[in-house]
């Protein structure tokens, strides 16, 4: 299961589409509510809930052109958009594991992305302050693990 967008031009390949951002559901093997858990990872993967999460904005890495086509349209920004281009080309494939030495940056991108069209803030300004965000998280990490 997966959500998210992003551009049509992933790195440096062409005509390939955005990255799905997974989401990994596990369920313990010491859960006393393994039935339970089930049936909620199989809804949150289902058409159905996939159908409302693409609606309200958000991606699907569902090969379903019915859910597909439903992007963004309870979306007030995307009104009137061609929101299903966003599935136009190819996922971009997945990304090789990282290096243990690679520091986690722990910071939500699609906040500044969502400031930037709520408020028309230009491109580079949003850029630039996600950019400040990003460094702060590294120093604040690379601060706690000496």
């Amino acid at each position: 299961m997966g959500y998210g967008f992003g551009s049509g031009i992933c790195g440096q390949k062409r005509d390939t589409g955005f990255k799905p951002a997974g989401l990994s559901l596990f369920i313990s093997q010491t859960s006393k509510h393994k039935d339970e858990a089930f049936r909620v990872a199989d809804y949150l993967t289902s058409e159905e809930f996939q159908t409302i999460l693409a609606r309200n904005g958000g991606g699907t890495t569902l090969a379903s052109d019915k859910v597909r086509s439903q992007a963004g349209q309870d979306v007030p920004v995307l009104k009137g958009k061609n929101a299903k281009a966003l599935y136009y080309y190819p996922f971009a494939p997945t990304s090789p594991p990282r290096a243990n030495h690679l520091t986690n940056v722990s910071v939500n991108f699609t906040n500044s992305f969502a400031k930037m069209i709520e408020s028309n803030t230009d491109v580079n300004t949003a850029l630039r302050m996600l950019e400040e965000e990003v460094n702060k998280s590294i120093a604040e990490t690379k601060a706690k693990t000496k």
